[in-house]
């Protein structure tokens, strides 16, 4: 985050159970969740991480699973919400993949209908490069393939129900530039391209450009993605209430007490109960 001047970064497979939010040596502010128990196996696992110049802006989060993770910033123009996602794979069973689709469907119907929302992560779904018909949800640069898999079919539907395009398929790029993840099975020069951002159809022009940054040490098979927003974030103006403050030692004034007294008497004669004469018998 440092070296690339990152304003926020999403993580898949975070691998902490649990959820919480921390604070780096260097300001950071991170928030994850993971699976539920302690003693569960450490996988999945989602979070966010926001650099220290934007802490301002940072709204709130919520943890909805260990795939799904929002997070709401504070800009110029209105709020944004984020979605760090992370799909199960191509190979899992049909009715995992529906589950997460389901749940994320959800998630994003209770997101502000004002937000402009910026839906990431890894979600294991190869959408290809043909965009018949479906101009509005993805362009035709995405990384070319024999079909879009399963995962990707549920990603297009999905995108096109909340009104979302998926920007690494917008701009045109070397494949080089393109490929998110290495397979086991293909060499250096080979991949696929199935980690996404996208975002709010009406904001879509706010996204620059979109793609990988090969040379990041981040310890995973995956290449990191990168999208460039012109979207400025806005510190946020935490409400205080303002206290009366009573100058109490003007009671000392004998004048003062008298003006004090009839005065408490006149306002609370509406009252059905009889003020007693001093505030000693009382």
């Amino acid at each position: 985050m440092g070296e690339y001047k990152f304003a926020l970064m999403g993580v898949s497979e975070v691998r902490w159970n649990g959820s919480g939010r921390t604070e780096t040596t260097n300001g950071n502010i991170f928030v994850y969740l993971g699976m539920p128990n302690v003693d569960d196996d450490h996988i999945r696992g989602v979070g966010i991480l926001v650099n220290k110049n934007i802490r301002g802006a940072f709204l709130e989060w919520n943890p909805v699973s260990e795939r799904i993770i929002t997070a709401r910033i504070q800009t110029k123009l209105r709020k944004m919400s984020i979605v760090q996602c992370y799909a199960p794979i191509e190979n899992a069973e049909l009715d995992e993949k529906e589950a997460f689709y389901s749940l994320l469907d959800k998630t994003l119907l209770g997101i502000k209908r004002n937000d402009i929302i910026v839906m990431m992560g890894d979600f294991n779904a190869q959408v290809g490069n043909n965009n018949q018909d479906i101009e509005h949800i993805m362009g035709r640069h995405g990384m070319p393939c024999d079909k879009e898999d399963q995962n990707g079919q549920l990603l297009i539907e999905l995108c096109g129900k909340h009104g979302l395009v998926i920007g690494g398929t917008v701009f045109p790029h070397k494949e080089g530039h393109k490929v998110t993840w290495i397979p086991p099975d293909k060499d250096k020069q080979g991949g696929n391209q199935i980690d996404h951002i996208c975002i709010s159809r009406n904001w879509s022009k706010s996204l620059l450009d979109v793609w990988n940054k090969r040379g990041t040490d981040i310890g995973s098979d995956h290449h990191m993605i990168m999208g460039i927003f012109r979207v400025k974030t806005q510190k946020v103006i935490r409400k205080t209430i303002n206290r009366r403050r009573y100058n109490l030692k003007s009671l000392k004034d004998i004048e003062c007490q008298k003006t004090f007294k009839t005065n408490l008497r006149e306002g609370a004669s509406v009252l059905r109960y009889e003020i007693p004469e001093g505030v000693e018998e009382k």
